[in-house]
């Protein structure tokens, strides 16, 4: 793995950090992101999580939302690709300004509408990461009214097909995920709040209750009157429907058809609307409600209804998923890195498919992704025999190929996939991490340029490219890059991270924390605020504290600020002042069960330092609680050495993650942290050098281990560590001296 990684440096990492500790950082730092203050930060986090976990384990395109799966029906095809192209590079006044622009590409989404399927939302997604990757959007304000645009359509009620731009636009905005997002849009927002709740409860109940309400919700889309049967039997499934998920329901179902109804069945005669009765009496039954006697006797007419209305054959129990609804499934699920799901799911449709190529390449990348590369193998050679010439094939042979840190293959087989499916950017931008590993650079040149003339906000790729300056030293193509990035993508906080992380790898802090200055003046997010903060030296300390404070006012939930701003208090002694600040989000039930383990840690330091001991030792029983695992356990270890606090404790922690997995590098270099605190030097070394054994250029390690050498008067040997580490990130003295332990 390379040195040095802008998009890792982003997510606080070491250079050559592992899955694990990507997934780590983005569960422990960026991952509560307040979209509805700041959904530039969100954009900014999915970039850098997904270029890190690109570069690991070639998992997503970062910034884009590109499946591995085939391509869309043709219907979404053809028309997508009949799109016009992008403004040019001058575009006029009304053509840059963003309410027109978002207006454009949603009128053209809505050109696109009647091709799409009504019974399948993945065309309808398809369709909308198609309007959102569009160049015009680019701009996040023009990306929100294009949102906007969306929930509007669907609040001003049924329209052929809403049924799936509902599904579709609920996971691509993510708005089950974030409500307070959702509740931004205004009226349509507030609306689909609710919808969203009640789809939620229609989604608890029983299969075949479930199945009877979509029969009668797809009858609720067709125009044509309903008989007197339907009339009859249907309606007061149609009064439960409307009681229980009215805005849903007007969002999903036809609301002049459903006024249509309730018309015609006022219209029967009374003694013909006798079923209604009765199941109004057999709900109150069911409830417990005594019966008067006037339902015993609708009960009895219903006998004889029976007669008059003989029943037809029992209406069919919901059907069991499909082959291909596991597929999709599964898909989804790697999609969203959730891999235990995507391959219980495509292991369920290959059981009933079992010649199923595509789906055996999909879970060879779920298997590779796990680490379960044996399975994976397995997986690709049963699909190389149903069919050898599958793109997807030789994306899940290139997937491995990477992995097994096999380049060469790696490139051979993404070039394969690339001349069955010319420019998928998603396989370009894995052969380019592969070059970069042959130390190719040509060739990331000119794949990253082939990826951003087909996706210009493609961060990761300008991420690269600035990769590549680097290791050649060649500080103009670096701010070439730079300034290319600002352009392509001015609007998006993640550009300013890049332009800054570059900055401050040529030792430019000023221009780094001018650069986040101007992101803060066109738009003021938290999470450029809270970057701005972490760069700052610490004798801007009223400077931090005022980037800080303006962060946590635009997201008082985000984890990510509550922690720099606890532990910027607890770094200056005012361990009373971040007891508060912690407790407020510890409050919140949506963290993950890593940020409230980390919480709790810090909420433990603060107590050690009031003298309240008791109190910590429960913070950090309860944090240990959460995260028994290698690395939830280093979490807690490092988290107390860096803060230089219950030191026995931290030991005690790193312990236990390395009885669980003895050569874990980042544990092994958490150890050596806290043995130099103990003044345990011999040990410390130890602890270094096997964490160096694992990982050579770890430079925390290096550092590490230079101070301890230089407490045993090793001088020679331990400037030649510092040397080494310097060399590797030239603020590690600054990230050391922050904790306290100084080299000069």
């Amino acid at each position: 793995m390379h040195d040095t990684l802008i998009f890792m440096e982003f997510l606080g990492l070491a250079p050559d950090a592992d899955e694990r500790a990507i997934r780590r950082a983005y569960a422990t730092r960026l991952k509560q992101i307040d979209q509805e203050a700041d959904p530039a930060a969100f954009q900014s986090l999915r970039e850098a999580y997904d270029s890190a976990l690109l570069w690991v384990r070639h998992r997503s395109d970062a910034g884009q939302e590109v499946a591995i799966v085939a391509d869309a029906p043709d219907a979404v095809t053809t028309i997508a690709n009949e799109q016009p192209q992008a403004p040019s590079p001058s575009p006029s006044p009304e053509q840059d300004d963003p309410a027109t622009q978002a207006r454009v590409v949603f009128s053209e989404f809505q050109q696109l509408m009647p091709a799409l399927p009504v019974d399948d939302d993945c065309p309808w997604q398809q369709a909308l990461r198609h309007g959102l990757a569009d160049e015009r959007l680019v701009g996040i304000s023009a990306r929100e009214l294009f949102e906007y645009h969306i929930a509007t359509l669907l609040a001003d009620g049924w329209q052929p097909g809403h049924e799936a731009l509902l599904v579709a636009a609920v996971t691509i905005f993510g708005w089950s995920d974030d409500r307070r997002r959702v509740r931004r849009l205004g009226q349509a927002g507030a609306m689909l709040d609710v919808a969203i709740n009640e789809r939620a409860t229609f989604d608890q109940q029983a299969p075949e209750v479930r199945y009877e309400q979509r029969q009668l919700l797809l009858r609720l889309r067709d125009g044509s009157p309903p008989g007197t049967r339907e009339l009859i039997n249907d309606t007061p499934l149609l009064e439960q429907l409307i009681a229980r998920f009215p805005t849903w329901l007007a969002m999903v179902a036809s609301a002049p058809n459903i006024m249509q109804w309730r018309a015609l069945h006022a219209q029967l005669p009374g003694w013909r609307k006798l079923p209604l009765m009765v199941s109004l009496a057999k709900r109150d039954f069911a409830t417990g409600i005594v019966m008067p006697l006037i339902w015993v006797i609708f009960i009895g007419t219903m006998i004889l209804g029976s007669l008059i209305y003989p029943d037809t054959k029992g209406k069919p129990p919901p059907p069991a998923p499909t082959a291909a609804d596991y597929a999709e499934r599964g898909a989804a699920a790697l999609d969203q890195h959730k891999l235990r799901d995507a391959i219980d799911n495509l292991t369920r449709s290959l059981q009933l498919e079992s010649k199923n190529a595509n789906n055996y390449s999909l879970r060879a990348i779920a298997y590779t992704w796990n680490g379960e590369l044996k399975l994976a193998q397995q997986d690709i050679d049963q699909s190389a025999e149903l069919n050898a010439a599958n793109p997807l094939l030789f994306r899940a042979r290139g997937a491995l190929a990477y992995e097994r840190k096999q380049y060469a293959e790696a490139v051979d087989a993404f070039t394969r996939s690339l001349q069955l499916e010319p420019d998928h950017t998603f396989t370009l931008m894995q052969r380019s991490y592969a070059y970069f590993e042959q130390h190719d650079y040509p060739h990331v040149m000119a794949d990253t340029e082939q990826v951003l003339k087909l996706s210009p906000g493609m961060g990761a790729a300008y991420s690269l490219r600035l990769e590549v300056a680097w290791t050649h030293k060649d500080k103009a193509a670096a701010l070439k890059e730079i300034q290319a990035t600002l352009t392509a993508i001015p609007d998006t906080a993640y550009a300013y991270h890049i332009a800054a992380r570059a900055y401050m790898r040529w030792g430019q802090q000023p221009e780094a924390i001018a650069v986040l200055t101007r992101g803060i003046e066109r738009s003021p997010t938290a999470n450029l605020y809270l970057y701005r903060a972490q760069l700052r030296p610490l004798t801007q300390m009223a400077e931090k504290r005022s980037d800080l404070a303006k962060a946590l006012s635009l997201q008082p939930q985000s984890f990510n600020i509550v922690r720099d701003s606890a532990e910027l208090e607890i770094g200056n002694g005012n361990f009373s002042n971040a007891q508060p600040i912690l407790t407020s989000l510890l409050n919140n039930s949506s963290l993950t069960k890593d940020e409230r383990s980390i919480l709790l840690g810090l909420r433990g330091i603060a107590y050690t330092g009031t003298g309240a001991t008791t109190l910590a030792q429960s913070d950090y029983d309860a944090a240990r609680a959460l995260v028994d695992s290698t690395t939830g356990l280093n979490n807690l270890c490092w988290l107390l050495a860096t803060h230089n606090s219950s030191l026995d404790t931290a030991l005690s922690l790193c312990d236990a993650s390395l009885a669980k997995s003895a050569h874990h590098a980042a544990t092994l270099d958490s150890r050596g942290m806290v043995l130099l605190r103990m003044g345990r030097y011999q040990d410390a070394i130890a602890a270094y050098n096997a964490a160096l054994a694992q990982r050579p250029k770890y430079y925390t390690s290096l550092y590490g281990r230079g101070l301890a050498r230089r407490k045993l008067g090793e001088h020679e040997s331990g400037n030649a560590d510092l040397k080494a580490a310097r060399a590797i990130d030239t603020g590690v003295d600054a990230e050391f001296d922050e904790m306290g332990l100084k080299a000069r």
